[in-house]
């Protein structure tokens, strides 16, 4: 994690929509193993990468591709997603798509929600696609956000958060929203917990038995 002040830390807030092969396999190992449902879940089509690079001050640069699915998009996905197959007219290879993220993160430090599914399945493809592992410092926010306030353990979806944060953010794209939440989060960490560079803050998740 660099040394750098948390408000001049470049952040990436990474976010993925995916389409399952077998949704039903999937659902069914959840209930039998955890772990065999995340490896099991990552036999899905990677369709669309959305990332926003931003300070806690201003937004930088907003990436944005479409993945040429390997099958058409289901109805569930669809639904899911909001995705249709007009999306798909300048859509991508999965290696093109993943070359371009790894060069869109350089020198920043990656944000999700949910990111032990989310950079698994990132892992997964870029060793499908021959490409070297994302070598850079990541946070999670539903990680965080349980650090902070233990007490939210059942409310740390992306919704549940925004609630308890007071945020609006009907009007936003995921990426933007998870953005929201992270400012949200460093806001109340700087104030409360007196961080002030990004090795505070690892410092900080480190002592977290989930860190």
């Amino acid at each position: 994690m660099p040394k750098t002040l948390l408000s001049e830390t470049v952040f990436t807030v990474l976010t993925i929509e995916d389409q399952w092969l077998s949704p039903v396999g999937c659902l069914e190992k959840n209930k039998e193993n955890s772990e065999q449902f995340a490896k099991l879940s990552w036999e899905c089509d990677l369709i669309k990468i959305s990332a926003v690079t931003f300070t806690l001050s201003e937004n930088l640069a907003h990436y944005q591709v479409f993945i040429k699915p390997s099958q058409p998009l289901s109805d569930f996905t669809r639904e899911l997603t909001g995705i249709t197959e007009a999306d798909f007219k300048e859509a991508v290879s999965l290696t093109e798509a993943l070359q371009g993220l790894v060069h869109f993160c350089q020198d920043t430090v990656l944000v999700y929600h949910n990111a032990t599914y989310v950079f698994g399945m990132l892992a997964e493809k870029m060793q499908e696609c021959g490409l070297p592992e994302l070598e850079v410092p990541r946070l999670d926010t539903g990680q965080m956000v349980t650090q902070l306030h233990p007490e939210w353990k059942r409310k740390t979806s992306s919704k549940g958060i925004a609630k308890q944060y007071q945020l609006d953010l009907e009007h936003l794209d995921y990426p933007h929203r998870i953005q929201v939440i992270f400012k949200a989060i460093c806001q109340e960490l700087q104030s409360t917990q007196k961080i002030s560079t990004a090795k505070d803050l690892q410092a900080f998740l480190s002592r977290s038995a989930i860190a």
